[in-house]
């Protein structure tokens, strides 16, 4: 190819993947058992041809030992010439099985207020060596759902809601409750054009007003339910209530390189987000005082423990909306097995519940999600239970109260200015 290179308009291949932990391997999706050895120029260079363009507009004249090497990454298939995607985009797919019964979502205008569950059935950025099983979450948190199908209220048609015997009162009464099933990965696409699809979903129901419960998946999705609140919002301020077990602030080594590990680093470089408060992070990791230049803070189970209630209620700004991500794992794992990355001493089921309501108090939530239930546990089934494992459903179990409770956050009035 030679000269010749220098008008081609390339870009890198999407499926490229950077070997996790490694600083100079990297593999194609579409086949694992290739692997690169690359080194930082070539990474560098390749973070430059995220977006199709020639070689003679990145580098000008490259000498004769460039032009081989970029040559070599065509032969690769690493770098591949421009041209339209084979891959269809992935569209939302109702389902027989919806949350507490729901009546199903096929498009039709949505009244304001209306709280809408979005199933992401995708974990295709949980890097190994975690163990995949997310993508199971949204259909095991339905099935969770199922003895509990919301009925109307003969006086006023009104939905009831359920009662919950600590509070004393039905959650989710009155919620206009809708599911607009699953948006399904599609094999060979990729997982950028996922979360891309995705976001144009979630953009869609906030653009009608109404407000989105994201069903995950691993917590990469949580970034397109951020890209679409930022479009919707016009570009306002955010702040971000994170409930996990770890920070998920690992390095960002690379443009494009996100994974349910860094998935906050990512959310926090948007300049729209401006306060992040993580609940739930526990064993050893560092703890930043910022992220990207977001304020950033995060208490430990046994901090909140410790902390006066009214405190923890001041905790969030009142001059902003919030998002809502739930990673399963800020439950402590005898409460909530079934999930990729298990931390002891988290907190309990009521203890969670507890501080969603106090933090959040009278504050805006535009949109939530709930993340990281596997059906299996690490990969085993574990005491099979109506087919399987125990461990799962009772995770889905407890996954199922939290969006209670998200769903009842969401459901609220919009406080007041």
């Amino acid at each position: 190819m030679g000269r010749s290179t220098l008008t081609r308009r390339l870009q890198v291949n999407p499926d490229l993947r950077r070997v996790a932990g490694s600083a100079t391997h990297a593999f194609l999706r579409s086949d694992p058992r290739r692997l690169f050895e690359l080194t930082a120029d070539t990474f560098e260079l390749l973070s430059q041809l995220r977006e199709p363009q020639t070689i003679a507009e990145l580098l000008g004249e490259p000498d004769d030992a460039t032009l081989a090497i970029i040559d070599e990454l065509v032969e690769l298939g690493i770098l591949q010439a421009e041209g339209p995607r084979s891959a269809p985009k992935p569209a939302l797919r109702p389902l027989g099985q919806r949350l507490c019964g729901a009546p199903a979502w096929l498009g039709e205008p949505l009244r304001a207020g209306a709280v809408v569950i979005v199933g992401a059935p995708f974990d295709d950025l949980t890097p190994a060596p975690h163990p995949r099983g997310a993508a199971s979450g949204p259909a095991l948190v339905r099935r969770a759902s199922a003895p509990f199908p919301l009925e109307p209220s003969l006086r006023t048609g009104a939905v009831i809601g359920l009662y919950d015997i600590d509070l004393g009162r039905n959650l989710m009464a009155g919620v206009d409750l809708v599911d607009a099933g699953d948006l399904p990965p599609l094999a060979g696409a990729p997982a950028s054009d996922y979360l891309q699809a995705l976001s144009a979903e979630l953009r869609a129901i906030l653009d009608a007003g109404a407000r989105p419960l994201l069903l995950g998946g691993d917590h990469s999705v949580s970034a397109a339910a951020i890209d679409a609140l930022v479009h919707a919002q016009g570009g306002g301020p955010l702040g971000i209530l994170h409930v996990d077990a770890h920070t998920d602030a690992a390095p960002i080594r690379w443009p494009g390189e996100l994974h349910h590990g860094n998935v906050l680093r990512a959310i926090a470089r948007r300049p729209e987000v401006v306060d992040i408060t993580c609940v739930g992070a526990r064993g050893f990791q560092d703890i930043p005082e910022e992220l990207e230049g977001t304020p950033y803070r995060a208490l430990s189970p046994n901090i909140l423990r410790a902390a006066d209630p009214s405190a923890l209620a001041g905790l969030l700004r009142e001059d902003i909306p919030y998002y809502v991500t739930v990673d399963i794992d800020a439950l402590d794992p005898t409460v909530a097995p079934a999930t990729g990355v298990l931390e002891p001493d988290g907190l309990g089921l009521g203890e969670l519940r507890h501080l969603l309501r106090t933090m959040i108090g009278a504050r805006e939530v535009l949109a939530a999600d709930l993340c990281e239930v596997h059906g299996e546990v690490h990969g085993q089934v574990h005491g099979q239970v109506h087919g399987q494992g125990a461990g799962a459903e009772l995770t889905g179990k407890a996954a199922f109260q939290v969006i209670v409770e998200l769903i009842d956050l969401l459901a609220r009035p919009t406080p007041a200015a």
